[in-house]
This record gives structure tokens, C-alpha cells and sequence, in this order.
């Protein structure tokens, strides 16, 4: 029983669909921009998402030590599988990286947008004598992770040519959308001064709104309607069905894994 629940309670943990929606979206938009690099920066994203959720994970970890629950304490024992999957994709990442002709202003930018993505979460910064983190400040939350993914999956691949200006916008928006419903997850547990979505809007009126997003999201990435039809019919349906299912409710994990599986929809749309 307890193997079971240890096997069970890593897999959806350790952030695999994440990366490999994260690889194969920037797949995408680098076919888009014909971008000759493309594979080796999606394999490049992949691990580096990786490393990083992976090690965002072990932070987590760490805080819930406090109150020492069965779940807790699998999580627990997780700990150095965590720390070895983020430093061992972390080194692969960064061999990648290395392979990579990229400028050195790509490479500190991407180095940026991995730091704040690790930002996101450690409270580092002080306000009101308080620490907090970037994710703690008022209305940063799903922006932050609509801008960091948007640039790693789009801009870097599109290669930041202004020609590419609508795609990029539909990255922004796709992940702004797609951010609510966590926010929606954790509405329970978020400070109200981060001022999320669901705090400002209620429930309902949040899903309406990242549904908006999400339908900009794909109507930018296409708006002379040249795609597959039936891919745009399908990524919407499906879009559309998970964030009626979400609800503040901490349990529906495979909800939330299916949510982050969503940007392949999203990349089957952008190369139909």
C-alpha cells in the first residue's frame, strides 16, 4: 500500500507534462517563425522547465514539513528524487544551451526569465517588513506567468522578429487564461492581498474571463483562419470542458495535469 502511494503520489508530481508541453509548444512556434533551431531549443526547454519546476517543488516540499501529514510525509521521501531530476535535467539543459548558437542577449534573457520563474516563488523580497515573493505581490500572479512562458515558448522561437507581433500577443494571452484556473485552485490558500482573478472577480466570473483569454489566444494565433478548423473546434471544446470542471478543490490533481497538457493542443493548432 504504501509503495502505491509513493509511486502514485511522485508521477503527477514531478512535472514531466509541464517540460514536454513546454518543449513541444516552443516546437511549434519555431516552426511557425522557421526558426533552424528549433529542435535543439525545444529539448533545451524541456529539461530547463525540468530542473526548475522540479526544484520549485523541493521549496515546497520543505515549507509543508511543518505539519507532518501521510501526503506530507511522502512528499517527503520524494525529496532526493526531486533534487536529482532538477540537477541532473539542469546539467542537460545547460549542455544543450552550450550547443545552441544563440546571441549572448538570448542567452542572458533566457537566463532571466528562468530566474524570475524561480523568483516566482521564494520570498526574497521585503515589503512592509515582511518577506515575500514575486508571486505574493498584487495582481503579478498569473501575469508573471503568462509573460515568462510567452517568451519562452514564442517569443525566443518567433526570434523577437515584429513581423511575428500577433503570434506573440496569442502566446500572452493562451497563458493568461490558462493561469486562472490555478488561481482558482488555490483561491483557499492565496493571501487576499495578491489580488488574483478569482479574489477580484468570484469563480465564475474568473473561468468567463480565462476562457476569453484562452479564445483570444487562439484567434491571434491564426486570425486569417488558414489552420485546421476541426483542430481549432477541438482545442476550444476541450479547453472549454476542463475549466467548467475547475473549482477551488486541492483534490482534483488530475484536473490540473490535464491543464498542463493543454499547450499541446495549443502547438497541434499552430502547426495544422
Amino acid at each position: 500500500m504504501l509503495k502505491y502511494q509513493l509511486i502514485r503520489g511522485f508521477l503527477p508530481k514531478s512535472y514531466l507534462e509541464t517540460a514536454f508541453s513546454a518543449g513541444v509548444l516552443a516546437y511549434a512556434f519555431g516552426t511557425l517563425g522557421d526558426f533552424e533551431q528549433r529542435t535543439g531549443y525545444a529539448f533545451f526547454l524541456f529539461f530547463a522547465t525540468w530542473s526548475v519546476y522540479n526544484l520549485l517543488r523541493v521549496v515546497s516540499m520543505l515549507r509543508q514539513m511543518k505539519t507532518m501529514t501521510l501526503s506530507v510525509l511522502v512528499d517527503v521521501i520524494h525529496i532526493p528524487i526531486h533534487i536529482a531530476l532538477s540537477a541532473i535535467s539542469g546539467l542537460v539543459a545547460l549542455i544543450l544551451l552550450l550547443f545552441l548558437s544563440f546571441a549572448t542577449g538570448t542567452i542572458l534573457l533566457i537566463a532571466l526569465l528562468f530566474v524570475v520563474t524561480l523568483l516566482y516563488r521564494f520570498k526574497w523580497l521585503v515589503v512592509d517588513q515582511n518577506r515575500v515573493s514575486l508571486s505574493d505581490l498584487p495582481f503579478s500572479k498569473a501575469f508573471l506567468v503568462a509573460l515568462t512562458w510567452s517568451a519562452l515558448c514564442a517569443a525566443i522561437p518567433l526570434q523577437f522578429d515584429v513581423n511575428y507581433g500577433t503570434q506573440y500577443a496569442a502566446a500572452f494571452f493562451y497563458f493568461l487564461g490558462l493561469a486562472i484556473p490555478f488561481d482558482i485552485r488555490d483561491l483557499h490558500f492565496d493571501a487576499k492581498s495578491r489580488r488574483t482573478f478569482p479574489q477580484i472577480f468570484g469563480v465564475e466570473k474568473a473561468k468567463q474571463l480565462a476562457l476569453f483569454f484562452i479564445s483570444l489566444g487562439f484567434f491571434l494565433l491564426d486570425y486569417r483562419m488558414s489552420h485546421s478548423i476541426i483542430v481549432l473546434i477541438l482545442g476550444l471544446f476541450a479547453h472549454f470542458w476542463l475549466m467548467i470542471q475547475t473549482s477551488p478543490d486541492q483534490n482534483r490533481l488530475w484536473l490540473y495535469r490535464l491543464l498542463d497538457l493543454c499547450p499541446l493542443l495549443y502547438a497541434w493548432y499552430a502547426l495544422s
